[in-house]
């Protein structure tokens, strides 16, 4: 029977032999500091693709520009001036206008108008073609048919008014009628003319008398 247990006896001895050796070898692998490889700082470009990346805000929506009836902003010559004969009326609008609308709203008043110029589409002259009526007092009128280009109309009857030179009238008559004469130019009575010395005449030879020496008197 010793026998038998002879071989696992000597498996159990050797174990314990080894078994020490063992964990003093487990021991000094834990104890042993481990030797890290330095690692480079990250770039800023790296720095960079590691930040977050923040959402960019939604662009601003573009405001929609409202549409605005049309108006007339000037009028050259002025309205309610004094124009000549041969002046023209050029109108101004705001914006770029339907020219037929224009066009069939315009009424002139005492007087006719033979072309209608456009320069733009904002900007329309009236030719009266011929001298206009001296002393007269004129018009122009848009009614609310008119519009723009957009479709909009006028918000209300556009109404100018002229004058036209009259003839020259006598402003003043000189001299006036209830002057005296002389400030109408009557002529001024003469005074008498100062006295001059009297002329003393020789006589002839063969007209009797003795002949007489010439006076040479002074005159005082």
């Amino acid at each position: 029977m010793p026998e038998l247990f002879h071989p696992q006896q000597k498996s159990i001895n050797r174990l314990t032999f080894l078994l020490p050796i063992l964990l003093i070898l487990i021991s000094l692998g834990c104890s042993k500091p481990v030797l890290r490889t330095p690692t480079a700082a990250p770039t800023s470009a790296a720095r960079t693709s590691a930040a977050p990346t923040l959402a960019s805000p939604p662009p601003a929506p573009t405001p929609t520009r409202r549409a605005l009836p049309p108006a007339l902003v000037e009028a050259t010559p002025p309205p309610g001036s004094e124009i000549p004969l041969n002046s023209l009326i050029t109108l101004f609008f705001n914006q770029p206008m339907d020219r037929t609308s224009v066009e069939s709203a315009l009424v002139a008043q005492a007087f006719l108008i033979s072309d209608l110029v456009w320069t733009d589409d904002a900007t329309l002259t009236l030719n009266p073609g011929q001298a206009l009526p001296p002393g007269a007092s004129l018009g122009v009128h848009l009614d609310t048919q008119a519009r723009a280009a957009n479709g909009l109309a006028l918000n209300e009857p556009i109404s100018l008014t002229y004058q036209t030179v009259g003839y020259l009238d006598l402003a003043q008559r000189l001299p006036e009628p209830e002057a005296s004469p002389r400030a109408r130019g009557a002529p001024a009575s003469r005074g008498r003319s100062p006295a001059r010395p009297p002329r003393h005449r020789r006589s002839r030879p063969g007209r009797g008398g003795p002949p007489t020496a010439p006076c040479r008197g002074r005159w005082p």
